[in-house]
């Protein structure tokens, strides 16, 4: 192998590594500053007062601006859709919303 590939081998290696790194950082950052997902689930389960036999399916998606953060959760039952807003560094719920299913 010539000296050329050698070194262009070495630097495409030290690039995926240092990606690697930098991705692995914002991941440990994400989940060291916010709630997660599953508490915010369970935050927005206990305002409603539901039990886990009383929910037919639940969904949060994580979310974003420059500011802030939040989660969306939306919680269906049997009859009822819950819609909730969670502040995704402090738990707080931001904004809640029921309406019959």
């Amino acid at each position: 192998m010539n000296k050329t590939v050698k070194t262009v081998l070495i630097i495409f290696l030290a690039l995926v590594i240092l990606a690697l790194a930098i991705g692995g950082y914002f991941i440990w950052r994400h989940n060291a500053s916010y709630i997660g997902s599953r508490a915010a689930e369970e935050i927005a389960i206990a305002d409603t007062g539901l039990n886990a036999a009383q929910i037919k399916d639940i969904d949060s998606e994580f979310e974003h601006n420059r500011y802030s953060a939040w989660y969306d959760v939306d919680i269906d039952t049997f009859g009822m859709d819950y819609e909730y807003i969670i502040d995704a560094r402090t738990g707080e719920i931001l904004s809640s919303a029921s309406e019959i299913d």
